[in-house]
């Protein structure tokens, strides 16, 4: 059988272009103090919309962790946030690699699919745009290097990722990553 496939850009963060009606208006902030995996996380802030769902940022209760949430309507024609949480499972066994978000839970909650996962921080195409429209030739090196060991490490783990671009390749919000 084919490897498994990584997400395609509407199951990602941010997607760009893509349309925010592509899903039911759920209001500005319906989701904000929802507490989600009984307790554990509560929503704070939506981040961002897509043909996917929503992203939305959230807190680990206990730790104060900050992670993001994505919800995918349970209706949907072609759901996928269950796929992408196996997947982030798949990618830090049996050690959490780098340069991958920490998966931290995936379940409906009301009508809503839910995944937590790690906050990262900006995309690539945002800091590509921060920079003026272009990095140094050294940074260019160095971001095509961790990009390719990204993506030698996906094809390691037999997965093929179909949406390879700026915007789905995020900074770490922590200093290492």
């Amino acid at each position: 059988s084919p490897p498994p496939a990584a997400p395609s850009a509407c199951s990602l963060p941010f997607g760009r272009g893509a349309s925010p009606g592509a899903m039911p208006s759920s209001g500005r902030d319906a989701k904000a103090n929802v507490s989600i995996a009984n307790g554990k996380f509560v929503v704070d802030k939506k981040l961002g919309a897509g043909c996917f769902g929503e992203v939305w940022r959230g807190a680990n209760v206990e730790t104060k962790q900050e992670v993001a949430v994505k919800f995918e309507d349970v209706m949907s024609n072609a759901p996928q946030l269950e796929h992408e949480a196996a997947m982030l499972k798949l990618l830090r066994t049996p050690m959490p690699a780098q340069g991958f978000a920490e998966y931290f839970y995936f379940g409906r909650e009301g009508n809503w699919n839910c995944m937590v996962m790690e906050y990262l921080g900006k995309s690539l195409q945002d800091q590509v745009e921060k920079s003026g429209g272009s990095f140094t030739v050294k940074t260019t090196v160095l971001v095509a290097e961790q990009i390719l060991r990204r993506i030698e490490y996906l094809h390691s783990k037999g997965v093929i990722h179909r949406d390879i671009k700026p915007e789905n390749f995020m900074f770490g919000a922590k200093e290492k990553q």
